[in-house]
């Protein structure tokens, strides 16, 4: 009798577990709804900071993008959606953060399924390499599970919103960040001189990155990788590697890097903080040789389709501001 009704207790000390967190569940997804919410109309960029692209992407129109790029500050530093755009009418976005890690690679891609079905997904490389131990990198990818069912914690900061009436937006262009600043670099003899040796991935940060390419598979969709110009952040050895698992995975690797030369970089003048990153004048010719590349993979042209006038107004207004800052560019130099 005693047995039974120490059953009995248990079952129902489970139940009551059960019914807790299923509570919880449901109270978390109904805040998290409106927190996101919150996010999406408002775009306060001083309360969102890291999360402003996230919130930006789910403010595009459903099935409206053919090329998602991921990525750090290299990716939108690099990659030019509305140049693309204006000259091939193929509709791309950047979906990046500065210092984004691996386990935030994951996340922003299944954010951005969630409203879009591209037809390819290009991943800005050096995120693979920002190691993390494995403690911070489970932490991270536990952290990244919890904030994309549940965005209230990734966007927790939103209360701070409630009740204002002005916000401070950015103008979003695509993703794509523009900056005319001009700080060379000179270390040219250092930059990617010959080597067979490999840089391999962070065991757990390779485990990720399959995940990501799987998904994108399931999405079907193609997947690239590409290697932003970039002397601090990659040599021979990084590219080796990259270039072995691209061969292994049956995949398209692209490393501006070793074809610096042949993009037309000068590193007197194309880079902001000498060597680190692009401005619009190093971006501009990257995203021009990667728009030869995007020409061949049967994507369609949007121009002129009134379903996309929204593209073609924007496209207009980021070519004025561009090539504005590339003139104050070569002024410079």
């Amino acid at each position: 009798m005693q047995g039974s009704e120490k059953k009995s207790t248990i079952k129902k000390i489970w139940l009551r577990c059960i019914a807790f967190f299923v509570i919880l569940g449901v109270l978390l997804s109904v805040v998290s709804e409106g927190f996101l919410y919150t996010a999406i109309e408002t775009q306060d960029s001083n309360v969102l900071k890291r999360n402003g692209a996230e919130a930006d992407l789910l403010t595009q129109d459903e099935d409206s993008i053919d090329v998602l790029v991921l990525g750090d500050s290299e990716a939108y530093s690099t990659f030019s959606p509305l140049q693309v755009y204006h000259y091939t009418g193929i509709t791309s976005y950047v979906a990046a953060q500065p210092l984004q890690n691996i386990a935030e690679m994951k996340h922003m891609l299944t954010v951005a399924l969630s409203t879009q079905h591209p037809k390819v997904v290009m991943l800005e490389t050096d995120v693979f390499y920002r190691d993390i131990g494995s403690v911070t990198g489970m932490e991270d990818i536990l952290e990244e599970s919890l904030n994309t069912l549940f965005p209230v914690f990734q966007y927790h900061n939103i209360w701070k919103m409630l009740g204002a009436s002005d916000y401070t937006t950015n103008t979003s262009w695509k993703g794509y960040c523009l900056n005319k600043g001009v700080n060379a670099y000179t270390s040219l003899d250092s930059y990617m001189t010959a080597s067979t040796q490999q840089k391999k991935l962070f065991w757990l940060n390779l485990v990720v990155l399959k995940q990501i390419k799987q998904e994108v598979e399931d999405a079907g969709a193609q997947l690239v990788l590409f290697s932003a110009p970039s002397p601090v952040n990659y040599n021979m050895a990084k590219h080796n590697y990259l270039k072995s698992l691209s061969e292994e995975w049956d995949i398209t690797y692209i490393d501006c890097n070793t074809i610096a030369d042949e993009i037309g970089i000068d590193w007197s003048k194309d880079t902001r903080d000498a060597g680190d990153h692009l401005n619009d004048s190093g971006a501009w010719k990257v995203t021009d040789y990667l728009i030869s590349i995007l020409e061949t993979m049967d994507l369609p042209d949007h121009r002129g389709d009134s379903d996309y006038s929204s593209w073609d107004e924007m496209a207009d207004q980021f070519l004025d501001q561009v090539n504005e800052n590339i003139k104050q560019i070569n002024s410079q130099t």
